[in-house]
């Protein structure tokens, strides 16, 4: 109850179901966040999140997800858009917990090639440079 309060103050809305309480993050330029990451970011552990995401297209707004997450698009598509590698090099969000979406559309996830496989190309290439 007393934690219910304290998130209602800080303008987060809380619906319940059961014993789990879901806390609701809206996304976008008259949401509580600018990004889907700065919502991921004020997560705390042990609660359940949804974010809901106004359309639009957001880059290089990369994400670490640790907690049960639904993340939704509302009013329309929401494209979330790589112009560099994610940090992590592995995706645009990546999770360790349970995570639903809907409507989001993921473009230009791409991260550099591993020195091995830099170092076999190269080799590749100078073989076939070198004459015989």
């Amino acid at each position: 109850m007393r934690l219910e309060r304290l998130l209602l103050a800080a303008g987060l809305t809380v619906w319940a179901t059961g014993a789990d309480a879901w806390i609701i993050e809206t996304v976008g330029p008259n949401g509580q966040f600018p990004t889907i990451g700065a919502a991921v970011n004020a997560q705390t552990a042990g609660h359940l999140y949804e974010i809901d995401v106004a359309a639009g297209t957001y880059q290089n707004d990369f994400s670490v997800i640790t907690n049960p997450t639904d993340i939704e698009a509302k009013g329309g598509p929401v494209t979330l858009l790589a112009t560099v590698p994610p940090p992590n090099l592995k995706a645009i969000i990546t999770t360790t917990s349970t995570l639903i979406v809907n409507g989001l559309i993921f473009q230009g996830a791409r991260y550099p090639e591993c020195r091995w496989r830099q170092r076999q190309r190269a080799s590749a290439i100078k073989a076939i440079a070198q004459p015989r």
